[in-house]
Order: structure tokens, then sequence, then C-alpha cells
């Protein structure tokens, strides 16, 4: 006991409790804090503002914040603040603490307190205190509501006083009235017996209509009063929308517990959005109306329509197309068009012109120079405002002058024509051809004419139905008309290769040894050679090549096959120069393939007739058509494909959809189901986010397995290719877009060479890595933007259509190797010189190579490349691969047939193993040929003339070994002599090594 009780007294003692903190100091008087609470400042910088009528003391419960008095009292914490300085920290006050507010005008209001009756709202409790809303109260009780705007039956809230409102609390008060009217109708019409008669429930319903009507009125106009109040979050507003958001997302914040009302609210402010949208759009048609109008006159008017309306966004040119100042536009120059037809008036047309014909070829010349450069669209809608004006001439003319047949001849009646060609492929361009083909306007002759220079025969067609004349007899007119204008695009054609010609050889016997950068050089330095002449010649004549076959193909879509159109396009496709014209249309203009336009144009080369009549030809015709088509429809439109992006993704998506089209899935024989199956398979080739090159390839291989599953889709096949193609475009662009590294990135070209290598397209999938592997940033074939992507994309675009350039003549016109060698390099730099220098002279070697002008028989101009008959532009341009001009001097003499020795140093060096577009490689081949001494070059370029003449040129027939070698390798070198004679052809590489050794050559070496 006496352990326990000393062991007690042992222990330490407790410590005291620390004292309480000291009471915050009490609110200092009122004649303490009253200058500091009338600062201009918190006036509106009113330096007279008078002191507060008096001062209440707010004693602070637990939650409260200085924001939530300021509500309750309808002031601001700059004013509290400026009347309690004893608090330090706004933000740190105490339960129990004292707060000065000032009240009076131009400060605080002293609130009152309510109760919640059951099933309240803010709403309606802000209801039964007028100048107050649903906000304030919410605002001046936030501690007590910890769920926003949700009240509990019986709660006590303070309502802050009614104070005079502002113009938003004004608009506010409106919009809760207006919500709570529509509640009420809303209500009513629910609460309708079933057997309501229906006039009674169709008034109560009218009544419902009302009220939404009203509502989005009152919440017009609060938005626009909050849209001048918001602030943006970082300074600035991209556009007015995002403004008008930001305040309609303020308007809903107090009707946020009221789910009913939330609704009634996204259905007015959605509707305000697309009015505010149609406002815009048609401010922005009526600017470009205005600035039309403003141009000048009828002509520069429709040029200032026409460009604004290219740069118009879709909905904008819908918007003025479908305004009354676009069709009062219109109609004035359709009426300055037909002024001198006197309103229609023949007699009166003759008096004021002398005839009438003469008013009428006026009015037509003007209508045609009114609609040149125009859209289809903009010019039928012009020539659908003359078109009354010109039925009344043709009605009156008939009626005075009956002997006379039409009153549009001649040049008026082809420019006529022209204005209706202008306008094809719309609807209102075929009402206005049936319109004038249903008054009997014709002139056999002039119609002739028109379709000879490139015309539709449309018209002259519609014509015969319209009046029963033997539409076969027209058709044969037709037929021959086309034939000229096919005769007037040979002789464009050939032209243009002329004007080639000698590039195209260079290219052809010098191009393979340079790297691609070497003969990007040897180009440039030619085409600055030839001066800008030159060029601006080499521009105009692929411009008029273009031209004349995009009316080619207009003019097929308007035959019948069943006819003689079939025997027509045997003829067009016959000749090289014809197709090659047509193929350059579809190519540089695609549009040709979309539409009612392109429609026709498939049914026209897909139907049994014709098929039949062109065989192979029209099969492979198909193929071309269909990869302009798809390198159009899809190639051209995923850019820059990023899986990260969904809009992205989306918008190649929608490239793939619009593969859909009729027309593409007849130029490839598919119907509608097999080509949504292609499509969805190819979606499926879009990469994931985050997947690697295995995974991307995986998703290619699904394809290629889709695909070989579907009759004529396996990998042999140009369909199969061409969406295998597509898929690469889709993976290989999402693959290299993510990674975000250029193309010549190793890691980039393993993975690209993954996922080429799983699309099952053989021998073509090598020709792609092979074409990547070229692709370098300052080349030809680099200049396709600084992205990665772009230069895959113009890889497959290249590659598809050297593909079919390949197909499409192995069987024509091409005398030898050389020649396809220049029309694919052509292809690769008509493709990828776009907007370079090597675009127009692409398609010009495309065509040397279409109608063999890079060969011609003529040991003239064989000879004229020898060095001292062209001034020395062969030996320049062979430099550019590094040859000294001694060799380049000796390898430029011509054999007698013709044939530049260069390509057979080239295929030696291929066989040898050595990549001439890899510049170390190249660099070891172009030393090789520089260590020959004059003598040994001489006597071996006179020894592989013979070669060369030999095989025709087909350097394909040159091989690592031939039959003769058995006896002919030993020959050589127990023969000498004949070797050093340059007398001596070689059959083979074996052969030309043996002679090599014989005149002390090194052997190349790989």
């Amino acid at each position: 006991m006496n352990w326990t009780v000393n062991h007690r007294l042992q222990q330490p003692a407790k410590a005291p409790p620390p004292p309480p903190p000291p009471p915050p100091p009490p609110p200092p008087p009122r004649k303490e804090v009253d200058d500091a609470v009338r600062q201009p400042k918190l006036h509106d910088n009113k330096a007279d503002a008078p002191p507060p009528e008096r001062y209440v003391q707010h004693e602070v419960q637990r939650g409260e914040t200085m924001t939530e008095i300021s509500h309750r009292y309808q002031t601001n914490v700059p004013m509290l603040e400026a009347a309690n300085p004893q608090i330090a920290n706004p933000d740190e006050i105490e339960i129990g603490q004292k707060v000065n507010v000032p009240i009076g005008a131009g400060y605080g209001t002293e609130p009152t307190r309510d109760v919640a009756e059951p099933g309240q709202t803010l709403t309606d409790m802000a209801r039964e205190h007028p100048g107050v809303s649903a906000r304030d109260i919410a605002r001046a009780n936030r501690a007590d509501l910890p769920h926003g705007s949700r009240v509990q039956p019986g709660q006590e809230l303070w309502i802050p006083a009614q104070k005079p409102a502002t113009p938003l609390e004004q608009k506010v008060q409106a919009t809760d009235q207006a919500q709570a009217a529509l509640d009420r109708a809303q209500q009513a019409y629910d609460e309708l017996p079933p057997d309501t008669h229906p006039a009674t429930r169709q008034e109560v319903y009218q009544g419902v209509q009302e009220a939404k009507g009203k509502l989005t009125g009152a919440v017009r106009e609060e938005l626009d009063v909050r849209a001048k109040q918001v602030v943006a979050p970082e300074g600035t507003w991209a556009n007015d929308e995002d403004r008008y958001a930001a305040a309609g997302a303020q308007l809903k914040e107090r009707y946020q517990a009221d789910a009913g009302a939330t609704q009634q609210l996204d259905a007015a402010l959605d509707g305000l959005a697309h009015e505010r949208h149609q406002t815009r759009l048609q401010g922005q048609a009526n600017a470009i109306v205005d600035k039309a109008r403003n141009a000048g006159d009828a002509q520069q008017q429709m040029a200032s329509l026409n460009e604004s309306l290219q740069a118009a966004t879709p909905e904008v040119r819908e918007a003025v197309t479908r305004s009354q100042g676009y069709r009062d536009l219109l109609q004035g120059a359709a009426d300055w068009a037909t002024e001198p037809l006197a309103g229609g008036d023949a007699r009166e047309a003759e008096s004021n012109h002398g005839m009438p014909q003469a008013a009428s070829t006026i009015a037509a010349e003007r209508l045609e120079q009114l609609t040149q450069g125009l859209p289809p669209e903009l010019a039928a809608d012009l020539t659908d405002k003359a078109m009354p004006t010109i039925e009344a001439f043709n009605s009156s003319f008939k009626t005075h002058y009956p002997t006379l047949h039409s009153p549009f001849q001649g040049p008026g009646f082809q420019s006529l024509m022209t204005v209706l060609d202008r306008g094809m492929g719309t609807p209102q361009g075929q009402a206005n051809l049936q319109k004038l083909a249903g008054h009997d306007v014709w002139d056999l002759v002039a119609m002739h004419e028109h379709v000879a220079q490139g015309g539709r025969p449309a018209y002259a067609l519609a014509w015969a139905d319209a009046h029963g004349v033997d539409r076969s007899a027209v058709e044969r007119d037709m037929h021959d008309a086309i034939q000229t204008h096919m005769g007037r695009v040979d002789g464009v054609a050939k032209e243009y290769a002329a004007h080639t010609s000698e590039l195209a050889w260079l290219i052809a016997n010098h191009g393979n040894a340079m790297t691609p950068e070497q003969l990007e050089k040897a180009i440039e330095d030619y085409t600055q050679a030839k001066g800008e002449d030159w060029k601006n010649e080499a521009d105009r004549l692929k411009a008029e090549l273009v031209k004349s076959g995009s009316a080619l193909a207009k003019q097929f879509s308007d035959l019948n096959p069943d006819a003689d159109g079939a025997e027509l396009a045997k003829q067009m496709l016959d000749n090289p120069t014809t197709q090659m014209a047509f193929e350059a249309a579809l190519q540089e203009n695609p549009e040709l393939l979309e539409g009612p336009q392109g429609k026709k144009l498939a049914d026209f080369f897909s139907s049994p007739a014709v098929q039949a009549k062109l065989a192979n030809q029209g099969r492979k015709l198909l193929n071309v058509m269909a990869t302009a088509q798809l390198k159009h429809t899809v190639l051209d439109k995923i850019g820059d494909l990023d899986p990260n992006n969904p809009a992205s993704v989306a918008n190649a998506k929608q490239a793939l959809a619009n593969l859909k089209d009729s027309s593409f899935a007849k130029l490839l024989g598919l119907s509608s189901k097999e080509m949504d199956e292609v499509v969805e398979a190819l979606e499926n080739t879009i990469p994931k986010a985050g997947e690697s090159a295995d995974e991307i390839a995986a998703r290619v291989s699904l394809l290629d397995e889709k695909l070989g599953g579907m009759k004529g889709l396996d990998g042999s096949t140009v369909a199969g290719q061409l969406f295998r193609v597509a898929g690469l475009g889709l993976s290989g662009v999402g693959f290299v877009a993510s990674v975000g590294k250029t193309i010549n990135d190793p890691s980039i070209q393993n993975g690209l060479q993954t996922i080429i290598s799983a699309a099952g397209l053989g021998n073509q999938g090598s020709e792609l890595l092979v074409a990547l592997g070229k692709v370098d940033e300052n080349s030809t074939l680099g200049k396709l933007g600084s992205k990665a992507a772009g230069k895959l994309l113009g890889v497959l675009g290249a590659s598809m259509e050297v593909w079919n350039m390949g197909k499409s003549f192995a069987n024509g016109d091409i005398p030898s190797g050389i020649l396809y060698g220049t029309g694919a390099a052509g292809g690769l730099l008509a493709t990828f010189g776009a907007g370079s220098l090597a675009g127009p002279i692409g398609i010009g070697l495309v065509l040397v190579s279409a109608i063999g002008l890079g060969v011609w028989e003529s040991i003239k101009e064989a000879n004229k490349h020898e060095p001292d008959q062209d001034g020395g532009v062969s030996t320049r341009f062979l430099k550019h691969a590094g040859i000294t001009e001694d060799a380049a001097r000796a390898l430029n003499d011509q054999s007698g047939e013709g044939y530049n020795i260069m390509p057979l140093l080239n295929r030696y060096a291929e066989i040898k193993g050595l990549n001439l577009d890899n510049p170390q490689q190249q660099a070891k081949f172009i030393e090789w040929i520089n260590a020959m001494t004059p003598e040994q070059l001489a006597i071996l370029r006179n020894n592989l003339h013979r070669t060369a003449d030999k095989i025709e040129g087909d350097w394909s027939q040159f091989n690592a070994t031939a039959d003769t070698d058995r006896f002919a390798v030993p020959d050589i070198s127990n023969r000498p002599h004949f070797t050093r004679s340059g007398g001596r052809a070689a059959d083979s590489v074996a052969q030309l090594e043996a002679q090599l050794q014989v005149l002390g050559i090194p052997l190349l070496a790989p």
C-alpha cells in the first residue's frame, strides 16, 4: 500500500491545458470604416458616394465564407473587407466572429428567413420572392446546401432582400417565369384524360408550343446579355459560339437539380445555336453576293462570285445558292447576256441587229463568256435564268420566220452548246438541255464541229429523241466527230512527246546510272538550260493534253455502249497517244469519275458490249479508272491519319465510306454487298492508338486473308492489289504519323517493311520497299511535304500508277525496254514531282514511252545525241552521275542502231549486285568507269554497241550467263584480237567479263 502510494506520489503532474485563443477583435466603430467603404473603386469609381445608412453585425456560422455572406447581404467581398480591417485574412474567418455589413443604397440589404415546404425547389421558393432568383438563394446559403440547389422539407434558408434588378437579373426573372409557364402548360397537357375531345387536346397542345416559343425568346434575351459579360478562361474567345456556349452553361447552372427544366432549356439552347449558325451562314452568304454585285460588269460579277464560292465552305456555298441575292445576281447577268434578244421578240431583235440570227449569236457568245471557268452547278443556274428569254425568242422566231429552221446557227449554236456542256452532270444542266432540245433548236453542221472540237454529243442525242429523228444516223455522225477529236488529241500528244523526247532519251539511257538526287539535279540543270520558254511550253502542252483527254472522257460518258460506241472506244485504246491522254485526264481530274458523270463513264466502259469489244484492253482501262478513283477517294483524303485523334480517324472512315459509290464497285465488278465487306475490312486496318508495327501488320494480314477469300480479290488481281495498297496507306500512314519520325529512320523502315510484307503483294510489295528506300528529303521523290506519312502516300500512289502504266502498255507499242523504263520513270516523276519541273515533264516521258519516240529508226535521229551533235547536252547530263567529261563523251558515242551503252553497263552493275540508287554503291560503279583509260573505254563501248544492236535495246536479254558461254568465253581468251578491235559482242556477263580481262579492265566488284 505504501509502495503504491509512494509510487503515485512520484509520478509527474499533468500539464495544464493550453489557454483558449483570444477572441477575434470586434469590428471597429462605424465612423472608423465609413471612409474605407466609400472608396470610389467600390462604387463604380464615383468620388462622392454617401456613407452607409447603418451597419449590421453578422455572426459567422460553421462553414460560412465571406463570399457566401456577401451574397446573402447582396454586397461583395471587397466591400466587406473594407468594412472589417480587423480581419487579416478573409479566407480564414472564425465561427462566432462578428462581421460588419454596411447597409443602404449602394451597399448591402438585410436578408429574411423562409422555410422550404414539401416538394418545393429553390425555383419555387424564388417565385414567392419577386426580384430574387433561385441562384440568389443558393449562393446565399451555400454552407447549408451541400448538394447544390437541392433542399429538404422544413429547411430554413436565408432569402436575400429584393433590390432593383440589373438588366441581367431582369432577363433571369423572365427566363424563370417562362420556364415555369412551360412547366404548367406541359403538366396540363400530360394530365388530359384519354377521352379528351381532339379539339381540346389540340388547343392545350398549342399552349405548350406557345410556351416553348416564349421560353426560347426569354433564353435568347438572357443569352445575349450574358454573352456580353461572360469572361473567357484564357483572356479571349476563339469564336462567338464558344462565348454563347459558356453563357448557356451559366444559364443552366441554376436549374441543375431540375431534370425537366434542364431538358427544356437544352432544347431551347440547341435551337438558338442552330439559329445563330444559320444567321452567320446567311451573313457570310450575303457578303459574298454583295462583293460580287460590286465587282463591276456581269463578267466580273460572275468571276467574283465563282472565286468566293470556291473558297467558301460547303455550308456557306449552300446558303449562297439558297439566297434571293444569288438568284437576283444571276438574273442580272442572264439579262445582260440575253439583252440582244429583245425580251424574246425576234422582230425587234432583227430591227436592232440587222437580222435575228445575228442577235442570237451575240447572246450565245455572251453566255459563253459568262460561264467560262464556272463550276457546273453555277453555269447551269446561270443558264437557267436565261432560258425563258431564249425559249420566247425561239417561239417568236419560228412564228415570224417560218422558212428558217432555227434561230441559233453556226457559231451561235456552237456557243450555246458550249454553255450547255458546262452545266452537264447537274440536274439543272440536264433540265436546260432537255428544254432546248424540245424547242427544236438545231444545226447539224455546227453540232458536228462542236463535238469534233471536244464538245459533248449529249444534246444531239436528246434532240433526236425529242423529235423522232433516226437516232442511229445522229449517233454515226457524232462518232465521226469524236474520231476527228481523237485525231486532234493525237496531235497534241505527239507534240508534247516531241517537246520532251530529248529529255526522255537522256533519262532512259543515263538516268539509271544516277542516284535519285543526281537525277533530280540533272533534270533541274537541263530545264534551266532550256529556259523558261521551254518550261512554259511543257506546262501548256500538259494542260492541253489533260483538257483534251477530259473532253474525250465526257464524250464517252454520253455514248450508247450498244451502238458503235464500243468500236469507238477500241479505236481510242488502240492508239497509245489517245489512250495516254485519256488516262492522264483521269489521273489529273479524278472528279471525272464522281457523281452522275462518273456513273455514266463507268456504265459505258463496264458494259458487256464494250468489254466484249475491248477484251483485255478494256479490263486494263477499268483498272486504271479504279486506281485513279481509289487514289483520289482514299489515299489523297486520309492525310496525316493519327490513331490518337478521333477526328482524324473519323475522316479516314468517311473517305472509305465514299468507296461504296456504285460507279467504283462497277469498275471492279463488285456487288454492293461485296463492296461493303471490303470497306469494313479496310476500316479494320486503321491502327489503334499505341499499336506496334507488328500489331498493325497483323491487321494488314487480316485484310489480305479477307480479300483472298473473295472472288477476284486475291493478290494476283489488280482489284486485290488496289485494296491492299489502300490498306497499306491506312495502316502505314497511321504508323509513321504516330511514331513521328522521318521515313528514312531505320525503325520506320523496319516497321514499314513488316507491314508491307504482311499485305500479300508479292513482287509489288518488294517494289514498294525499294521505292521507300529511294525517298530522300531533298530529292524529287522526297518533295512531298515534311512528314513521313505524306511520303508514304506518295510512294503508294506512284506505285499504283506505274503498275497500271506497265500493264497498260505491256502489249502495246513499246519497241524496247528503254521505252518502258522511260514510262516508269515518267510515271514516278509525274506523281512525285507535282508542283515542280518534274511534274509536267513526267507525263511527257510517259507519252514518249507510249508512242515510241524514244528510239527512232533514223540513224540521223540516233546520232543527234552524240557529243558533237547535241551541243554537249548528253555529256553534261551524264556528268551528273559523277562520270568524267572524257568518259561521258566516249560513252555517248552512239552505235549504228542508235543505242547508248549506259543502260547495258547499268544492267551489268545490277547483275553484279549493286544498287545504283544507293550513293555508296553508285559511287563504286562510277569509280570503276572513270578508272578505265580512254582507249579501254572506247574499245569496250564498241563491243557493247554490237551487243545492244544484237538484242535491239532489250536489256532484259542480257543476263549473267548465256547458252553460247561454253564456246564464246574460251574463244574470247583464245582470240583476243576480235575483242581488242571492238568487233566482238558479249551475250552475257560471263562473256563481258572475259572481254574485260582481255582489255586489262578489272571486274566490277559487288
